[in-house]
């Protein structure tokens, strides 16, 4: 699944220019591929990217497509950052699994770098995706980028895994839950914090009776 979000930091004189007020709201597919194929290079220029399929023949290639036209995955929305009537950045996302929404990529043009248009998409994003009844959202990011990092964690994201991509190099795993005891038991199982009696007992209790569900559901 592709990933790729950029906040990175560049110095802004400030102005009228950001006083702008924010807005994300919908973006057709269209113009969200327009504003890619304008801007993407420019918004990632300081990744460093193998891009493997530069180095397949041609029935490879042929084959690879027909793969990607086949696969559907889950749901897809796409999403603009507005300052004023100006469209500065964009997100795409997907359901992932049956619960978890995955943020795919989000890049923010570099003259609107640290004027609140990521902090604007993130929590548009949360929000979205709790409505839509999603117990979860994750992502995956360059280990390096620090500006997303930081701003995920400081929403409210775990680091759930480490992943050696052979085309973007070392990547850390988010997750952010939305159910609070979700949250405590992640927490307990990266040794963050522990469980009380109270809460050990609840959420053992409570796996025992899923699995039974399970098993009659089954009828093993």
């Amino acid at each position: 699944m592709k990933t790729r979000e950029s906040i990175r930091s560049t110095h802004s004189d400030g102005g009228a220019e950001s006083q702008k007020p924010l807005r994300v709201a919908p973006l057709d597919r269209k113009t969200y591929d327009e504003f890619w194929k304008r801007h993407g290079e420019e918004i990632f220029a300081h990744e460093v990217e193998f891009r493997f399929f530069t180095l397949l023949g041609e029935q490879s290639l042929a084959r690879l497509a027909q793969r990607d036209a086949a696969y559907q995955g889950g749901p897809k929305w796409t999403f603009g950052i507005w300052a004023g009537n100006e469209l500065v950045g964009i997100h795409s996302g997907q359901q992932k699994e049956h619960a978890v929404y995955h943020m795919g990529i989000s890049g923010v043009l570099p003259a609107w770098r640290r004027r609140g248009c990521y902090a604007a998409l993130l929590s548009h994003v949360l929000a979205f995706a709790a409505a839509e009844g999603f117990e979860g959202v994750s992502s995956r990011h360059n280990a390096v980028n620090n500006p997303v990092l930081i701003a995920k964690l400081r929403a409210g994201f775990f680091i759930s895994g480490f992943e050696v991509n052979d085309v973007q190099g070392l990547l850390v795993h988010l997750m952010h839950y939305f159910n609070e005891d979700r949250r405590r038991v992640h927490a307990f199982r990266t040794g963050a914090r522990g469980l009380t009696l109270r809460e050990f007992t609840a959420f053992t209790n409570l796996c025992a009776e899923n699995d039974a569900s399970e098993s009659e559901g089954t009828g093993e």
